[in-house]
């Protein structure tokens, strides 16, 4: 089973996850495991990236594969522009 597939709205986002795998990322219609190295952060591109760099950093299509074996933790910090001024 797994959540929704989505991009994230914001500029870019930091993860760090424990070592129980289930994130996947989209890349050209297919789907593949973002196996994280240990102790590091994984970041995705968002929406108002994709925005401001006009198309040249396109934002990541993920979702979570869930599982009955393990329990996966992931904290996740989303970054994004002001919405009222500039950065």
């Amino acid at each position: 089973m797994h959540w929704a597939s989505h991009s994230d709205h914001g500029f870019l986002t930091l993860l760090i996850e424990n070592e129980v795998g289930g994130l996947q990322v989209e890349h050209k219609g297919k789907w593949f495991n973002a196996n994280a190295i240990p102790n590091s952060f994984l970041v995705n591109t968002g929406d108002q990236l994709e925005i401001l760099s006009n198309g040249k950093y396109m934002s990541v299509i993920h979702h979570v594969v869930v599982n009955n074996k393990a329990t996966r933790i992931s904290l996740a910090i989303a970054n994004r522009p002001l919405l009222d001024g500039l950065f």
